[in-house]
């Protein structure tokens, strides 16, 4: 590559001439540009209104641990179990 005088490009020529046709192409995809930015803008608002939701409806009283499974209508499968049953499938390790 050489300029116009004959010699050889340096790096700034080169990446200023590369700056320049980058900009050029992004002005004239200005939409894309502009979902490149919302999508995942939209994206993140929706999981954080989700979120929201969700925490809301857990915070009631109803969903909490020691609740009465008849006030509810259904048993909370959030509470942790005093004494989970073993896994007998995974514990039968084979005699030598």
């Amino acid at each position: 590559m050489a300029d116009v005088a004959g010699r050889p490009a340096n790096f700034w020529l080169q990446s200023n001439a590369l700056l320049r046709k980058n900009l050029t192409f992004q002005k004239r995809r200005m939409c894309a540009n502009i979902a490149l930015i919302l999508i995942p803008a939209f994206f993140c608002s929706l999981f954080a209104v989700f979120q929201i939701v969700v925490d809301v409806y857990t915070s009631k009283p109803n969903t909490k641990c020691g609740s009465d499974p008849a006030e509810i209508g259904h048993f909370d499968e959030s509470c942790p179990i005093p004494k989970p049953p073993e896994w007998p499938a995974l514990l039968k390790i084979p005699q030598e």
